[in-house]
């Protein structure tokens, strides 16, 4: 919650080697200047070429892991890899905010997360204001937190979100614990006027119409949580994490070249990669380097791919 709060305005925002190399997911507005540029033209330009699109969701729901030749469309969600400056530039090009304004912060739920989100903040100047229907819940949240305003009563209740000053918080988050309650709470809230609303989704059927209520900025989903979890446990070793992209048949892994693995000593445009798969950035030795035709992959490299979810084993074959 704090990354999406404070960072970048995207729907999605995913960080790999430690840090050094970003994975944004935003939508593609009417007014973009990308729309209708082939990808192979974009990258061309010097400004974007150390960007790579790893993934689009069409408009009619259809993911694609994009060549050069297909175009960006307006209504697709793009996925853009690269190191944060060049990412920062691309997103400053789209028109996309490079950083979200928080001065005040309404949280539904003085739930552990709740409490949580409201004591890391409690070091900047925001101001906190936290809504709990349980009257327990509300006096321990009083207990240990040192800033935030606790309100005992309904978020549902538009005289309670009004005492709360619903209109002047800049976002509202609803973290308590039932999907369908922290839905139409952000949706009070964005008609109340919040700019940016995100819920806590716990159960994973409701990821694919988040998208369709425009009232909704973002989502954190516990059960992605939970599933990128147990992939980094099941994958093999060299694979340094694995994260499934919401709402998109898409996972990104990063993975560690071995000694004996088969792309060793090979040009990236010479390794049978899979169609559904293509090498989002490489890092050796602490630098981002851009993964083009010519680049030769050495041992120890931290390479980090984007593949749509059939193509996974064969992608993990090539690093063995």
């Amino acid at each position: 919650f704090i990354r999406l709060l404070t960072g970048i305005e995207a729907r999605e925002v995913v960080e790999f080697a430690e840090g050094k190399v970003q994975l944004i997911a935003f939508h593609i507005q009417s007014d973009n200047p990308l729309i209708n540029q082939p990808i192979q033209n974009i990258v061309r330009q010097d400004a974007f070429s150390r960007i790579r699109f790893t993934s689009i969701k069409r408009k009619n729901g259809k993911t694609i892991i994009p060549q050069g030749s297909d175009s960006v469309l307006e209504g697709d969600e793009i996925f853009v890899m690269g190191s944060k400056p060049a990412v920062s530039e691309l997103l400053q090009f789209s028109g996309v905010p490079l950083r979200h304004k928080l001065e005040r912060l309404v949280i539904a739920g003085a739930t552990p997360i709740g409490i949580q989100t409201a004591r890391m903040l409690e070091s900047k100047p925001i101001q906190v204001t936290i809504i709990e229907t349980d009257l327990k819940q509300a006096e321990h949240a009083v207990s240990v937190l040192k800033k935030a305003t606790v309100l005992h009563g309904s978020y549902l209740d538009p005289n309670l979100l009004a005492e709360a000053q619903i209109s002047y918080a800049d976002s509202f988050i609803s973290v308590t614990g039932d999907d369908e309650d922290d839905i139409m709470a952000c949706v009070m809230a964005k008609s109340a006027g919040v700019e940016r609303t995100m819920p806590l989704i716990q159960r994973p059927l409701y990821l694919p119409i988040l998208a369709s209520i425009t009232e909704l900025d973002s989502a954190v989903s516990r059960h992605l949580t939970a599933v990128n979890d147990i992939l980094r446990l099941v994958r093999p070793g060299h694979v340094l994490a694995a994260t499934v992209l919401r709402d998109i048949d898409a996972e990104v892994l990063e993975l560690v070249v071995q000694n004996r693995a088969k792309i060793v000593g090979k040009k990236i445009l010479a390794i049978p990669f899979p169609d559904r798969a293509l090498i989002g950035s490489v890092v050796r030795d602490g630098k981002v380097l851009i993964p083009t035709g010519d680049l030769v992959i050495q041992t120890g490299d931290d390479v980090i791919v984007c593949s749509q979810s059939r193509s996974i084993p064969n992608v993990e074959k090539l690093f063995v």
